[in-house]
């Protein structure tokens, strides 16, 4: 039903979040704390979610839903919210050790 749907929805554009979120993170040294990577990781997942919108509006049999791009954006931002505030939990436990 609509339930399953948009559960779908928030997991599927979790993980996409959280694989550009990890790209970001693999990409620069120690940039997981860092808040922007998490903002930016979300806004591209919301980004692909209303351009897939979009390309639902042009195949026959299908419809764009505005319900479905807020619901694609509020996966992807709670996944990035998520791993930034795990990131930074991991952080405090467990400090990285200082060159010597």
């Amino acid at each position: 039903g609509v339930a399953r749907s948009y559960l779908a929805h928030l997991v599927l554009y979790g993980v996409l979040a959280t694989m550009v979120q990890m790209n970001f993170w693999a990409w620069t040294n120690a940039g997981m704390y860092r808040l922007r990577w998490a903002l930016l990781a979300a806004a591209l997942a919301s980004l692909y979610g209303v351009t897939d919108e979009y390309h639902q509006s042009l195949v026959p049999g299908r419809v764009a839903s505005s319900i479905d791009m807020w619901v694609n954006a509020t996966g992807a931002a709670i996944t990035a919210a998520g791993l930034w505030l795990l990131a930074l939990a991991s952080k405090r436990l467990y400090p990285p050790e200082s060159a010597s």
